[in-house]
């Protein structure tokens, strides 16, 4: 079961290894594997006043700078492993994922840039990009 989660997720072999610490949650010790005890992914909250832009941005450093591996789906330009680790770091938002993953009837396990069903980070940016940054990004479009 550990490699399991290690490799969906893009650790090392072997990172789980160990015994749980006492006081220490699972999320804790995949946290501490897969960053060396360096860098922290952030959590992203879904929240009215968070941008989900800069979540992705501060997201996929954290994930270049962890060391994880991305895993490309079939040889093409989705990368797996990146979105299983970001549904990890969901925070509240994450109610959101398990209702569009019910509807879709699919898991949403691409991490790219082209809009499909199966894409959590453009249902990311959908779903959380406020209307006022929609509208701001629309009127700067037309007055090119």
């Amino acid at each position: 079961m550990r490699r399991i989660v290690e490799n969906a997720i893009g650790l090392a072999p072997n990172a789980l290894d160990n015994a749980l610490e006492v006081g220490q949650t699972l999320t804790d010790k995949i946290q501490t594997a897969a960053m060396g005890g360096i860098v922290g992914m952030p959590t992203f909250s879904g929240k009215e006043d968070k941008d989900v832009n800069d979540w992705i941005r501060q997201f996929e450093v954290a994930f270049i700078v962890s060391g994880r591996t991305e895993g490309n789906i079939g040889g093409g330009i989705c990368r797996q492993n990146k979105a299983n680790v970001a549904i990890t770091y969901l925070g509240i938002a994450l109610q959101w994922y398990n209702e569009e993953k019910e509807r879709v009837a699919a898991n949403l396990v691409n991490w790219c840039d082209h809009n499909d069903d199966r894409n959590l980070k453009s249902k990311l940016i959908n779903r959380f990009t406020r209307e006022d940054v929609k509208r701001r990004k629309i009127l700067s479009f037309l007055f090119l």
